[in-house]
């Protein structure tokens, strides 16, 4: 689901996104052995190369805000960057969006 939407080619986070985020802070905190994975997104349009710098910039930008506004604790969140969208076109691919993932663990 998408957490933050963004203006054709820009990174910065709206008012809107950061109240959206605010409300939504307390349900995206990792837990123990979780890590929240921010995944940006920067398809402008369908005949567009994505650009995979803006998507880890707009990935970076939520990844900051949390980090500051919500005190996240920065070992347990991660910007990434979507080098191939699945779907190109619509505003879909001018967002961030996010997964908690529980990493798994070494067979002994």
């Amino acid at each position: 689901p998408a957490l933050a939407a963004f203006e054709p080619g820009s990174s910065a986070l709206s008012d809107a996104s950061r109240r959206y985020l605010a409300r939504l802070a307390d349900t995206l905190r990792p837990g123990k052995g979780q890590l929240l994975v921010l995944e940006g997104h920067a398809l402008e349009d369908a005949h567009a190369v994505a650009d995979h710098g803006l998507a880890l910039a707009r990935a970076r930008a939520v990844e900051d805000y949390l980090l500051k506004e919500h005190e996240f604790s920065a070992d347990r969140v991660e910007a990434r960057a979507w080098f191939v969208e699945v779907e190109p076109a619509g505003a879909g691919t001018r967002c961030v969006d996010a997964r908690l993932m529980t990493p798994a663990r070494a067979k002994k």
